[in-house]
């Protein structure tokens, strides 16, 4: 991801003219899993997730970065085949940055990899919602009349990426996932987790509840962290609050 630090670790792209593409995939793979066992994973709440699922009738999920979403529809049609749950994808409207629009998902999902999820969208199991946010995050004050409607209507709400959970909160009237990767100073502010070992969150927000709060400078307090880093943080942050 552009936003990341793990873009600077990096792979000499030069390296793959020459190689033939399962060698591609099996080097990229076994740089991510290398990446993945550094991290630390302070929240996790897993199954909560998979309690939700088992109840739930209809998922929205709004997408993130291109290279993530790859990866995220792997993960969206195994929860097809293992639940009784309808999945609509919401991406961006338009290209902002590195995240996937919904042109760049109706042309991944023309991809033969992505056929059994062909199946489920000529099912009707799982739709792409065109009328996503029109930036790299997501401004609720600029949702479209459907993206509310679509979010109102369904029984959870999973948002990937650090600027959507930094813009929107929680608060929102259905059970709600978040997941995101700590890896710059605001995300440190608001999530109360040191940027340091890259820390994987994925979290449950219930009906109504915000995970942090009290971002102006007035209710700000200082957050101190092992490593030594001190950071101005919101007053309560998604630390505390789990």
């Amino acid at each position: 991801a552009a936003a990341s630090r793990y873009a600077n670790i990096g792979i000499p792209m030069a390296l793959f003219s020459v190689r033939e593409a399962k060698a591609v995939a099996e080097i990229s793979v076994s740089a991510l899993l290398d990446i993945f066992d550094k991290c630390t994973y302070p929240v996790f709440e897993w199954n909560l997730f998979i309690a939700q699922l088992k109840k739930s009738k209809r998922l929205v999920w709004l997408t993130d970065d291109y290279i993530e979403s790859h990866f995220d529809l792997f993960f969206i049609e195994k929860i097809l085949d293992s639940f009784s749950i309808d999945i609509e994808l919401i991406p961006k409207n338009g290209r902002h940055g590195n995240d996937l629009s919904g042109t760049d998902l109706e042309t991944l999902l023309r991809n033969p990899t992505f056929k059994n999820l062909l199946c489920y969208l000529d099912q009707g199991r799982l739709c792409i919602n065109p009328d996503g946010p029109r930036m790299g995050a997501a401004n609720i004050r600029k949702f479209s009349d459907r993206m509310v409607s679509s979010i109102a209507s369904s029984d959870m709400l999973v948002m990937k990426g650090c600027r959507i959970h930094e813009m929107l909160q929680g608060g929102l009237g259905i059970p709600t996932f978040s997941a995101y990767v700590v890896t710059r100073t605001l995300s440190e502010q608001v999530s109360g987790f040191d940027s340091s070992n890259h820390p994987v969150l994925f979290f449950h927000l219930a009906p109504g509840e915000y995970s942090f709060w009290g971002i102006n400078k007035k209710d700000s307090k200082t957050a101190f962290f092992a490593s030594g880093k001190q950071v101005c943080s919101t007053h309560c942050t998604t630390h505390e609050h789990t």
